[in-house]
């Protein structure tokens, strides 16, 4: 997926683009030395043009671009004076590159000053000119350069400090190219997807949370900032042969250490219980590689001759790399079920009119018919009297070791008696 601001010169690549996690921010495009990819935008430079009067006009362009390994700006100024014969003008421009995946700079400097005339020697002409210039290139780190001086008779180079050689060829140890990294607790990080309720604080977690999920639909991944050739589960060797829960890719490099070829193994182990529990069947979960473009300049392959500042710098990224894990819970088993039945059937059944679920006609065989209870309210509002009786049963209860409660008086109740039933009680009836 790409996203585009109103700005033209503003994208940013995510979601399942080959070049998600690329991005590039710039107003009047690149210096002449960067190597844009091919899916960047073709940007015009930024520039002006001034007629001040009619002897003297002033231009200029500039630039300014950001990507994920380096940010870039520069500009030019060009200033002039043309009256008859006599010309006069100056020059400046200047061309700055900071990476830091891995760090270096790179500046270009100038400016060049100058005057020429014009002479009119009857039948010929000649023009006499005067110029004065110098520029400035800076390398690093360490920090070196040239300065070249540019006089009408004479020029010369000057350099000083470390020499672009040496600031170019050592590679780095991994004490400085970890440097480059995410901290140690940034550098891989378990994301869930879907599927995940809540988080509750937990010891046995390094990020003190513990995840409270829904199996039905669970799914994680697990992501590294560095890349992996070998994708394990638990203790499987390196050696062992790819199958359903092991991958193998290409060899890792490291550019800015000089070393290719690398193997690098992202391992993944599921414990039951607490993280020194034992390690859990896999029966029914799914894993898969989880791949993603990662900085050339970081995991190119080293150059030969090899050197830290490139002599064309670009934004390339490598695609499909192993970073993770993409890792799917098994689903739940269904249980015991009676089948598909209407929702109807679960809604209340009417009962047929008259008093409760009972009606005037004599039971079969007994000769009984329920009539309204006349007494029945009388004896609920008549409990409060009997507490006594209550409380004999409550004492010899309470020694026999089987109620240890409170016997209580009943008031309440008593007192509401006239309230407990919608209609009046069927329980006393007559016998034909």
């Amino acid at each position: 997926m790409e996203a585009q601001q109103n700005n033209p010169h503003s994208l940013l690549w995510f979601g399942d683009n080959p070049h998600a996690g690329q991005f590039v921010v710039t107003l009047g495009g690149y210096p002449p030395a960067f190597v844009a990819p091919p899916y960047y935008p073709v940007v015009p430079r930024l520039g002006f043009s001034w007629a001040v009067s009619d002897t003297v006009s002033i231009s200029g362009s500039a630039y300014l671009a950001i990507t994920p390994s380096c940010a870039m700006a520069g500009g030019a100024l060009d200033v002039e004076f043309h009256d008859g014969d006599l010309r006069a003008w100056f020059t400046a421009h200047a061309d700055l590159l900071l990476s830091w995946r891995p760090f270096f700079f790179t500046a270009d400097i100038g400016v060049s000053i100058g005057v020429s005339y014009r002479l009119n020697l009857l039948f010929c002409y000649k023009t006499i000119s005067l110029s004065l210039g110098a520029s400035v290139q800076l390398w690093g780190p360490p920090t070196g350069g040239l300065v070249h001086v540019d006089l009408w008779i004479i020029s010369f180079t000057v350099a000083f400090g470390a020499g672009q050689p040496a600031a170019a060829d050592r590679a780095l140890s991994w004490t400085e190219f970890s440097g480059l990294l995410p901290a140690a607790t940034a550098a891989v990080t378990v994301i869930p997807v879907s599927g995940l309720l809540n988080t509750i604080p937990s010891s046995a977690s390094s990020s003190g949370k513990a995840w409270l999920v829904r199996a039905r639909d669970f799914r994680f991944s697990t992501q590294s900032a560095m890349p992996a050739s070998h994708l394990r589960y638990g203790d499987t060797p390196t050696g062992a042969p790819p199958d359903q829960q092991n991958f193998d890719g290409a060899p890792v490099n490291v550019r800015p250490m000089n070393l290719d070829g690398v193997a690098g193994v992202h391992r993944l182990t599921l414990r039951q219980g607490s993280p020194s529990g034992s390690p859990a069947p896999l029966t029914g979960w799914t894993l898969a590689p989880r791949t993603a473009s990662l900085p050339e300049s970081l995991w190119g392959a080293p150059p030969a001759p090899f050197t830290q500042i490139p002599a064309a710098p670009t934004a390339a990224v490598l695609p499909d790399q192993f970073v993770g894990y993409d890792i799917q819970a098994q689903p739940p088993a269904a249980g015991a079920t009676r089948g598909v039945f209407p929702i109807a059937e679960l809604a209340q059944t009417q009962l047929p009119p008259g008093g409760l679920p009972l009606v005037a006609a004599p039971v079969p065989d007994t000769g009984f018919t329920p009539v309204p209870s006349a007494t029945t309210v009388g004896l609920i509002a008549g409990i409060a009297t009997a507490a006594p009786a209550r409380t004999a049963i409550r004492d010899a209860l309470a020694a026999a070791g089987a109620y240890d409660g409170d016997a209580g008086t009943l008031d309440r109740l008593a007192a509401n008696a006239q309230h407990l039933f919608s209609e009046s009680p069927m329980g006393e009836g007559q016998t034909q």
